[in-house]
């Protein structure tokens, strides 16, 4: 015996909605590769902001995990749907990975323009 089912577009919208997100979650870096321009310019202004200054930690890896826990708080309320909230430690991995070493070259960059100045301080 066959049954028939009905669905109106908004149930159809649901259901292939709920489909897409659940195979996004299995696959983080598909959803993050696709998101990759949002997330470079909220790194961007992480990077940028005062309170981010290199000077003010103690290495670079505590700079790089610093900027990116920042950044994926701010696409955690970017995307507000749960699936970045709910692959973390994921998210920080893939992170690490696509923009670990600029943030390592960012941080020793700014703390090698600071030696300099320092150096020409004391030449004065």
């Amino acid at each position: 015996m066959k049954k028939v089912i009905r669905l109106n577009e908004s149930n159809l919208t649901k259901i292939v909605t709920k489909i897409i997100k659940e195979q996004e979650m299995g696959n983080i870096s598909l959803y993050l590769r696709r998101r990759l321009g949002t997330i470079s310019e909220i790194l961007g202004k992480m990077v940028d902001d005062p309170n981010s200054d290199p000077l003010n930690f103690s290495d670079e890896f505590e700079y790089a995990d610093n900027i990116l826990s920042w950044t994926i708080q701010d696409l955690i309320r970017e995307f507000n749907d749960g699936v970045i909230e709910e692959k973390e430690d994921e998210v920080m991995d893939y992170l690490k990975e696509i923009y670990g070493d600029h943030l390592f070259e960012i941080y020793h960059s700014e703390i090698e323009s600071e030696d300099d100045y320092e150096d020409f301080e004391e030449l004065d």
